[in-house]
C-alpha cells in the first residue's frame, strides 16, 4: 500500500508576531472584447484601490476601498450580525497572531477599530453561526496550522467571543461549513482534514456543545458544502478534493448520516 502523498499550504506571509498587517481589499476589472470576463483581486497592500466600472453591467459600481488594520496573517473572512444592532459585521481570521479580530459595523458600511479575542491556535477557516440557540452569532475556526483541532468561540452578545472550545479533528483541517444536518434545529459543523483524506461531522448537542466526531472518507478534502442534492429534505455534503482521481466527493444523508458517493 503506497504512502498517502502529503499536500502542504501556500505559505501565508506574517510581518511578525508583533506587526501589524493593513489588509486592502481592491478590485480590478477588465472587459475582454467580446467576452465580459471580469477579475477581481484581493491584495494586502497599503493603498487604496478603485474599481472601475464594468460597461456589461450597468448599474452596478464598487467604491473606492477602505482599508482596516489587522493582525497578520489574515486568512478567512465571515460575515453577520454579532452585536444585535442589525448591521452586519466582519470577524477575521488571523493566523498570525493566533486570534480573532472583530470588525463592528458603525452604520454605511465603516467599521469600527478592531476587538482582538485569542484563539490559541493558528486558524485558517472561519465561519458563523448561532451554534447555542441565545440568537446571537458564534464562530467557529479550523485550525490546521498549529495543531488538528476545531474551535468554537461562543459570542458575549457584545461582539467578544468567550474562550475557545477545542474539539480534536483529523490531520489539518482546511476548511469547515455550518449547517443542521440532524434536523433537530441546531446547527452542527463539518470539517474537511486535508491529509486525512476525510471529513468530520461533529452534531451539536445542546448550548453550542458539539458531540463525538465522524469521520467519513475524502481524497485531499480542501472545501466542503451542505445542501440538498438528492431531493430529500435531507442535507447532504459536497466536497471539493486535492485529488485527480476524485476531485469531488457527495455524501448523502440518510438521516442517520452521510454515505460516501464518489462523483464521476
Amino acid at each position: 500500500m503506497r504512502a498517502a502523498a502529503i499536500v502542504k499550504r501556500a505559505a501565508v506571509p506574517t510581518i511578525g508576531a508583533a506587526a501589524l498587517a493593513e489588509l486592502t481589499l481592491s478590485a480590478a476589472v477588465s472587459a475582454k472584447a467580446g467576452g465580459g470576463a471580469t477579475r477581481a483581486v484581493i491584495r494586502t497592500a497599503g493603498r487604496a484601490g478603485a474599481i472601475a466600472p464594468d460597461p456589461t453591467h450597468a448599474g452596478f459600481s464598487l467604491a473606492r476601498a477602505q482599508n482596516y488594520r489587522a493582525e497578520s496573517g489574515v486568512v478567512s473572512i465571515t460575515v453577520a450580525d454579532f452585536d444585535g444592532d442589525a448591521r452586519p459585521d466582519v470577524v477575521t481570521a488571523d493566523e498570525g497572531a493566533a486570534a480573532i479580530s472583530t470588525f463592528l459595523n458603525k452604520g454605511g458600511g465603516r467599521l469600527a477599530t478592531q476587538r482582538l479575542d485569542a484563539t490559541a491556535h493558528r486558524a485558517w477557516a472561519i465561519v458563523s453561526g448561532d451554534l447555542n440557540g441565545d440568537g446571537k452569532a458564534d464562530v467557529a475556526t479550523a485550525n490546521g496550522l498549529d495543531s488538528s483541532t476545531l474551535s468554537v468561540l461562543l459570542n458575549r452578545g457584545d461582539g467578544s467571543f468567550g474562550p475557545p472550545r477545542d474539539y480534536a479533528t483529523e490531520a489539518d483541517p482546511e476548511a469547515l461549513t455550518i449547517g443542521d444536518l440532524d434536523g433537530d434545529g441546531r446547527p452542527d459543523v463539518v470539517v474537511a482534514n486535508l491529509n486525512a483524506h476525510t471529513v468530520s461531522v461533529f452534531l451539536n448537542v445542546r448550548d453550542g456543545s458539539l458531540g463525538a466526531r465522524r469521520d467519513y472518507a475524502a481524497d485531499h478534502p480542501q472545501s466542503v458544502a451542505i445542501g440538498d442534492l438528492n431531493g430529500d429534505g435531507e442535507p447532504d455534503l459536497a466536497v471539493a478534493n486535492c485529488s485527480i482521481a476524485a476531485p469531488v466527493t457527495v455524501l448523502l444523508n440518510d438521516g442517520h448520516g452521510p454515505s460516501a458517493r464518489d462523483a464521476t
